[in-house]
């Protein structure tokens, strides 16, 4: 009996110790993924003074002067002092988390992906194979050692190529309050608008700052989110430095998908060039970004300037139908119908509080029609606008269209002009 136990036990051993071997990753053996000695350290490289890389399609070195790393073959490229320090503590202590029962050439160890030489207290040299996506790590030679071992990839800082150890240069980001003039061009046309703060605004209210070229209001809160998106973008890579004519044309910079400049009179104003959305397998959509003042071209996510790109005019155009407060409102007086009277007294503040907190629910790009539902005369004590006309014509069942100033494209929907119409009695 104890006889069938143990058959039944070494049974049981085996098959699952077959199922785990099925388990492992596709294309690895159980030697393949063995442990490799508790803290395996298979490079100790000290007093590094310079490093030779060699890629596929990329060669360059980098050299240690009094603490500072320098590229001989891109001298003026700014070389990132965290980005180094991570390297050298790569390079100083790189353990394995495995060792691999496979030959090099089946790892794409015969041609690395990268070859290293480290030169300091003594000459290391280190060749990098094929990425395990399983187990996120390389197969790795070390110095020599013809052992192949597999090294997390976060503790490879420097399999990307000399432009992702290079500094980025600080973007510009005006602030808000600095901005004075916005410009965008787009798909959609070329937008621009300035910030009027000094009291001389074209307008009835002191309430709009932002204006068009043309002295219209502008919808301030579209104004603050673009701005903030154009110096909020997160740059994920460098992607060329000092690019030729041609390597931008390829990027599609040299006529951009989208820009934006935010013009600062005393202070660092900022002139960005976006490409249009470049798709990318298993990700999101990235595009090229560079700004006047840099010879850097960067990665950035195409929806980090999603507000910009898609702007269009009637972005731009005031919510707000007509910002007349009581103080101001002298008098008033209302036509329906082809009938005309005076506004009473004692309803004017609740009519310049109705009209204040009037807002438009869409807008149109088309005339209104010749028909009026309802006009209102406002008589004011402001200079230059002592009589305002506000107009109210039908659009279509839900809508009426608005024309006031010089402002015909928004439209309010019926219940706002059926309370004023009751708050008048001509309802």
């Amino acid at each position: 009996m104890k006889k069938y136990k143990v058959l039944i036990i070494l049974a049981v051993i085996l098959l699952f110790g077959a199922g785990a071997l099925l388990m492992l990753p596709d294309g690895q053996t159980q030697q393949e993924a063995a442990p490799a000695p508790s803290g395996t350290v298979i490079l100790a490289a000290t007093d590094i003074h310079s490093l030779d890389f060699r890629f596929p399609d990329e060669q360059y070195s980098l050299t240690r002067e009094d603490g500072v790393w320098r590229c001989p073959q891109e001298p003026e490229l700014p070389i990132d002092p965290e980005r180094t320090w991570a390297m050298e503590q790569a390079l100083g202590r790189m353990t394995a988390i495995r060792t691999a029962d496979i030959p090099p050439e089946e790892c794409g160890l015969d041609e690395p992906q990268l070859t290293l030489a480290i030169h300091g207290a003594a000459e290391w040299t280190l060749a990098i194979g094929d990425y395990n996506p399983h187990l996120d790590a390389c197969y790795v030679l070390a110095d020599g050692d013809a052992a192949v071992y597999l090294v997390p990839s976060p503790d490879l800082p420097f399999l990307q190529g000399l432009l992702a150890l290079a500094k980025f240069d600080p973007m510009p980001q005006p602030s808000y309050q600095q901005v004075q003039t916005l410009r965008v061009e787009n798909g959609q046309g070329s937008f621009s608008c300035v910030q009027i703060a000094d009291g001389s605004r074209p307008c009835y209210t002191d309430e709009f700052t932002w204006f068009s070229e043309s002295g219209s209001p502008v919808e301030s809160v579209t104004v603050y989110k673009l701005i903030a998106e154009a110096t909020d973008i997160s740059l994920l890579r460098l992607a060329a430095f000092r690019p030729e004519p041609e390597e931008l044309r390829s990027m599609g910079l040299t006529e951009p998908d989208t820009a934006i400049s935010l013009e600062v009179p005393e202070g660092r104003s900022l002139h960005l060039s976006v490409s249009a959305p470049v798709a990318q397998a298993g990700g999101p959509d990235r595009a090229y970004l560079t700004w006047d003042g840099t010879d850097m071209v960067f990665e950035v996510y195409a929806t980090a300037v999603g507000s910009i790109r898609s702007l269009d005019e009637q972005d731009l155009i005031p919510g707000e139908i007509c910002l007349i407060t009581p103080a101001h409102l002298t008098g008033a007086r209302a036509s329906r119908n082809g009938s005309e009277e005076a506004v009473d007294s004692s309803l004017l503040p609740s009519l310049a509080d109705a009209l204040y907190q009037m807002r438009a629910e869409r807008f149109v790009d088309t005339a209104p029609q010749e028909e009026i539902a309802l006009e209102l005369i406002l008589e004011t004590d402001i200079p230059g606008y002592e009589t305002m006309t506000l107009t109210f014509h039908p659009y279509d069942e839900s809508f009426y269209q608005v024309s006031f100033l010089e402002e015909q494209r928004q439209l309010v929907g019926r219940n706002a002009l059926h309370s004023l119409l009751r708050l008048l009695g001509m309802d």
